[in-house]
């Protein structure tokens, strides 16, 4: 998890409405996701995007969660995931 103290470079012409922008760490660009527009369309408002504080890494890939509070962070082992094989 990447409390967001640099700030995220808003990236919006010719990218998906999802896509906040990329959020340089360490030498690389983490490319954020807009994670209320992806899970709560339907109540989104632009005034969310000063909201978000934090952003949550995947191990692994260059793409985070852009997100407003944070209560605990985990560490997921693969192994340790269900993934479920039934749609609906």
């Amino acid at each position: 998890m990447l409390l967001v103290s640099h700030r995220i470079r808003l990236l919006r012409i010719g990218q998906v409405d999802w896509f906040l922008g990329l959020l340089p760490i360490k030498g690389r660009n983490i490319r954020v996701v807009n994670t209320a527009k992806v899970v709560m369309p339907e109540r989104y408002c632009e005034a969310m995007i000063t909201k978000f504080d934090y952003v949550i890494s995947l191990n692994g890939v260059d793409w985070g969660l852009a997100v407003d509070g944070v209560t605990e962070s985990v560490s997921l082992e693969s192994g340790n995931i269900r993934w479920s094989s039934k749609r609906g």
